[in-house]
């Protein structure tokens, strides 16, 4: 039930704050309910030690247990991506 509020809020804040946001793509958008969320993607960001792995051709799987990462969600509205919303997972 949170995350459904949350998921409007979301929502109205774009559409409510467009002209703000300077995001050419939401001036058509005019109810949030039209707005749809995407799948969900991992973006790593690149530690110290993932760049030495990759300048050393070394596998960085290891290093990237150690990094930083953020949840990306991509927000739709007619199909194309409009926004995004990040949820950050610091280390």
């Amino acid at each position: 039930m949170q995350l459904a509020i949350a998921s409007q809020i979301l929502k109205k804040f774009l559409v409510d704050n467009k002209h703000e946001l300077g995001r050419k793509e939401l001036m058509n958008v005019s109810n949030p309910d039209d707005l749809i969320y995407g799948k969900a993607y991992k973006v790593y960001i690149a530690n110290k030690e993932v760049i030495q792995d990759l300048i050393d051709r070394k596998n960085i799987s290891n290093a990237l247990l150690n990094t930083s990462y953020e949840w990306e969600i991509p927000v739709k509205f007619n199909n194309r991506s409009v926004a995004s919303i990040s949820i950050f997972f610091g280390q």
